[in-house]
């Protein structure tokens, strides 16, 4: 699907559904063509900017175990956001989980109630906004704890290590 918009277009390509007996998750990645001008417009929609620095939410986020998670040789320091932030892409939220690379965020976990994998990829969908092109983003539904998972990150976390 190549979707046109006023800054130029992108194709919104690789929609992979794999699913098993209790996980369903579908795969979204962007390649972009054209000028990438307003692609930080996401972050209006996310809330969370991917390379913000920490100092920017200290009193809105308290660290949580495992303390540190090794991931492609970087450690990422996992923390609890409990701001007033309560809703992305205009559905609620139960849980927001930060990760913190040298105090610089490089993935943001949102929990949903329920399954709305179909509901998040129609609003990623009705955005018609550039993307960044280092932001990858997962939604994953798992049956057992009834929860969607929007996992957006800096792709440098996917890249294989050596």
């Amino acid at each position: 699907m190549i979707i046109y918009v006023p800054n130029g277009i992108y194709n919104l390509y690789d929609i992979k559904i794999t699913q098993n007996l209790h996980v369903k998750t579908i795969y979204l990645r962007w390649f972009f063509y054209a000028q990438i001008q307003m692609k930080n417009e996401i972050y209006s929609y996310l809330k969370f900017k991917i390379g913000e620095e920490s100092y920017e939410r200290e009193w809105e986020i308290i660290p949580i175990a495992p303390y540190v998670i090794l991931e492609n040789k970087l450690s990422l320091e996992p923390y609890e956001y409990f701001g007033e932030i309560s809703e992305l892409l205009g559905i609620k939220s139960s849980k927001i989980i930060l990760y913190y690379n040298a105090d610089i965020l490089m993935r943001v976990e949102v929990y949903y109630r329920g399954d709305l994998t179909k509901v998040l990829v129609s609003e990623l969908n009705n955005l018609n906004i550039m993307l960044p092109t280092n932001l990858n983003i997962l939604i994953n539904y798992v049956q057992d704890g009834d929860l969607t998972l929007l996992l957006y990150q800096n792709k440098i976390l996917l890249q294989n290590s050596t």
